[in-house]
């Protein structure tokens, strides 16, 4: 399910919405949960996990 980010265009909260079903969010006007004004999308970055390294520098132990 998609996260997105949402910025109130008048007071500037910044908030998440979990969509269901992707392309609803382009159907639907999202509203500020403050204020109930029209809210945009606002990019996001990401987070992601590397797994498989042991050692407090990053890196595996036969690498220097």
């Amino acid at each position: 399910m998609p996260i997105y980010e949402y910025q109130c265009s008048k007071c500037k909260h910044e908030f998440e919405i979990v969509w269901n079903k992707m392309g609803q969010e382009e159907k639907i006007r999202v509203g500020c949960p403050k204020c109930n004004e029209t809210s945009k999308r606002i990019p996001s970055g990401f987070s992601f996990t590397v797994r498989g390294f042991n050692t407090s520098n990053g890196y595996s132990g036969n690498m220097r």
